[in-house]
């Protein structure tokens, strides 16, 4: 993505399906509506298959969102839509028989957007990029000249101007005059979404904001030309600036999406190196690789297709797709996954899938589908607006009825009638959750805490299940040695032959080995060119004229050896730890023993997964590694045998949570962990977590260990707690103001006073400090 511009059916992973990557949909992808509408007879092919994900643009907030989907919904043939703004993206599943192409972007191009098949990414961030520069702008505007204007009305209201000797008249024109440039610019985009969502019958919180920030506009002039001070344009300004930070706030979530999206097609090699009928090897694009043909890989790269193995034979690291924590032995005949790294030997690769169709491709699919998810509460704050929005519009008409029938002027009546409007303004609604959730955000990153989105912050609080992988996360993810067993030799002395073949070898095996000789003393490691290296092992020639095999037991086997031991000795946990990996050692043909590493649990593991447990929440281990390691650590961690879950693929890991429904955490690290992390309702990257599993999570731990997670659950029922008082009580307080202005009357004074403690109120309820207590039990 930096920097160079991709073409449609380049798009590795996420962009496209087997059915998407057609050259056919390249204008409609990089085009408007209008030139998407051109090609929609190109995407008739694609009509059969019912359902397709498509880039929105133009949406900047989740009423936008709504709006859209609302839209879809009723286009002929739509059985289901899902339009997140998070991802910018449009999920859609249709009738083929009734559904069409055109009306459907005819319908949303109607409302103001453009709709068109999946985006390349770079277009999406570079829209995300303008539009977080334009909200940062609009920010900056309001917050300066908002200052002065909140600065002027305030001096109004606690009567300041005359203790100073300054016409009270000439302060409120100031005020008014200083808020022009918040409401006429910063505010610009909530009015458009505003009336787009009244347009689209589904009319919001950006609908109400507008009528509250017109109308308290309005009412301040009118007031003004009538000579009276009465002046509400600070909540306006106060309004527009806290909507614009959490309007922010949005955007970067969508870019941080984004970059997660991208990050696992960054990974994905753009060429392969094919293999021509005359034998020759030449280095490609990787759109131009057809099925079928050979591809040639060599030690040490990523495989760039799905396929089959022609010849040779290697070790794969499959962590990337699996989580398995070990290099696999592969030879021909056995499938292989882009994605995965040759660690060994050249590999010749008959391709099966190729760029689009791959599984990698139709994991960044899924992660489209899965990302954005929206706060229930930002749900009921927009089911709140909506609702307001009539009635406080229907309160003000029958305010302006009832002073006309007692027989109040008609331009007293009309200023009654709009104050009681401005009176209904939702600032406190609009500012609940923003302030909340920046407040305790700002509390959780001083404790090593990053919470993304309050979407996030809300699913961790509620969280019932909580699924845990296992490398890296309850584990160090770092082999030791943990027991060394020989018939005839002492152990350093069988330790110190294999750690002199295993020297050099880039593996997590041969590393731990080599580190727990130089732990014991053992520092005369020199390179030596008597060792042959192969996938599943080494053979080391000994000064002394010794054939040393180390490796696999399969691979001793293969060479003669008959192994007396064998791993499954150790596989039950009440024998002593799981090797997670075991390497076994014969000299001149017969078998001198073994040495057994094994991943290390973390040391706060256990204490924070029975914290949760007694909390009620069930706990699960979904890990990629082997069974035996896996049900080694879940016996050690108290999991349930059912909860235990072991070679688990991303997709299945996906399957195992959803069956738990909404309320589910996955807590993990690695690039594997990416798409279980976007579909859980909390993704939770720990410490020293791969950079693209913390680009997909909505809270990310920056230091500590197990116990941090715990910390940060606390936290997030905190925040939500604090967001809960802020909407209950700025609900209540709206309903209650608008009906007992409704029957004593407003004056403009009264009107501000309210407003104001509506605001403060909320304010101050979401700066007040956690209560200590539970958050130390915890941790």
């Amino acid at each position: 993505m930096m920097g160079r511009k991709a073409s449609t059916a380049r798009q590795s992973t996420g962009r496209s399906s087997a059915g998407v990557r057609n050259k056919r949909t390249d204008h409609a992808m990089q085009s408007t509506t209008t030139a998407a509408a051109a090609n929609t007879l190109d995407l008739e092919s694609l009509r059969p298959a019912g359902r397709m994900i498509f880039s929105v643009r133009g949406m900047f907030c989740a009423s936008c969102a709504m709006a859209v989907q609302r839209v879809i919904d009723k286009a002929p043939g739509v059985l289901e839509s899902n339009v997140n703004f998070t991802s910018g993206s449009a999920l859609v599943r249709w009738e083929p028989a009734r559904f069409d192409f055109q009306k459907l972007f005819d319908r949303v191009q109607g409302l103001g957007y453009e709709m068109s098949p999946l985006l390349d990414d770079n277009e999406v961030n570079l829209s995300l990029e303008k539009q977080a520069s334009r909200i940062r702008l609009q920010l900056i505007v309001a917050a300066f000249f908002g200052m002065w204007s909140m600065l002027g009305s305030w001096m109004l209201y606690f009567g300041i101007e005359a203790v100073a000797g300054i016409d009270a008249l000439l302060v409120g024109w100031t005020a008014t005059i200083f808020s022009l440039p918040v409401v006429l610019y910063s505010g610009l985009d909530f009015y458009r979404a505003g009336w787009k969502t009244v347009r689209a019958g589904v009319p919001g919180m950006d609908a109400l904001i507008s009528l509250g920030v017109w109308g308290s506009l309005l009412l301040s002039l009118w007031n003004l030309t009538r000579n009276s001070p009465a002046v509400y344009v600070d909540a306006a300004t106060m309004l527009i600036t806290f909507l614009l930070v959490g309007r922010l706030i949005e955007i970067q979530a969508r870019k941080h999406s984004m970059v997660a999206i991208d990050a696992l097609r960054q990974l994905m090699p753009e060429t392969a190196r094919i293999i021509q009928p005359d034998g020759n090897k030449k280095i490609v694009a990787l759109e131009s690789v057809q099925t079928g043909s050979l591809v040639y890989v060599l030690a040490g790269e990523r495989i760039p297709v799905d396929g089959l193995i022609e010849k040779g034979a290697s070790q794969v690291d499959t962590s990337l797709l699996t989580g398995e924590s070990l290099p696999l032995e592969r030879s021909a005949g056995e499938y292989l996954h882009a994605g995965m790294v040759n660690l060994q030997a050249p590999l010749v690769l008959r391709v099966e899938k190729s760029q689009g169709e791959r599984y990698a491709d139709k994991l960044g699919l899924r992660m489209h589908e899965l990302f954005g998810a929206k706060s229930s509460m930002s749900k009921l704050a927009e089911q709140f607006a909506r609702w307001l929005l009539p009635v406080a519009g229907a309160i003000s008409l029958l305010a302006l009825m009832r002073h006309l029938w007692m027989g109040m002027a008609v331009d007293h009546a009309l200023l009654a009638s709009l104050s009681v409007l401005v009176a209904a303004c939702p600032c406190a609604v609009g500012l609940a959750l923003p302030l909340a959730f920046s407040a305790g955000s700002a509390r959780a990153s001083r404790a090593g805490i990053l919470f993304r989105d309050p979407a996030s912050v809300e699913a961790l609080a509620r969280g019932r299940t909580f699924a845990f992988d296992k490398t890296g996360t309850l584990t160090t993810g770092q082999l030791t040695v943990a027991r060394m067993t020989s018939e005839h030799l002492a152990p350093d002395d069988l330790l110190r032959v294999v750690a002199n073949a295993e020297t050099g070898v880039a593996h997590p095996v041969a590393n731990a080995i080599v580190q727990h000789a130089r732990s014991r003393g053992i520092e005369d490691l020199p390179l030596t060119p008597l060792v042959e290296r192969h996938p599943a092992g080494v053979r080391y020639i000994a000064p002394d004229g010794a054939t040393w095999l180390i490796g696999a037991v399969k691979w001793l086997e293969r060479q003669g050896v008959r192994c007396t031991e064998k791993e499954e000795a150790a596989a039950d946990p009440a024998t002593g730890p799981a090797p997670s990996a075991t390497a076994h050692i014969s000299r001149n043909g017969r078998w001198e023993g073994k040495i057994e590493l094994q991943d290390n649990i973390r040391a706060d593991s256990l204490k924070s997964l029975n914290f949760l447990r007694k909390e009620g929440c069930r706990t699960l281990l979904v890990t990629g590694d082997h069974a035996m390691a896996a049900n080694w650590v879940g016996e050690k961690l108290g999991f349930a045998p059912k909860h235990v879950h072991a070679a688990s693929k991303p997709d299945d890991k996906v399957a195992i949570l959803q069956k738990h429904g909404h309320d589910t955490v996955f807590v993990g690290d690695g690039i594997n962990d990416t798409l279980v992390l976007a579909a859980a309702g909390c993704g939770v990257a720990v410490t020293g977590a791969n950079a693209i599993a913390v680009t997909a999570s909505g809270v990310v731990i920056t230091r500590g260990g197990m116990s941090q997670v715990v910390l940060a659950r606390q936290m997030a029922r905190h925040i939500m707690r604090r967001i809960r008082q802020n909407l209950f009580f700025s609900i209540i307080y709206n309903v209650a103001i608008v009906a007992l202005f409704l029957h004593i009357g407003v004056t403009p004074g009264a009107a501000a006073v309210a407003m104001l403690l509506s605001s403060m109120t909320v304010l101050g309820n979401s700066a007040r400090p956690f209560q200590s207590d539970g958050l130390a039990a915890a941790h």
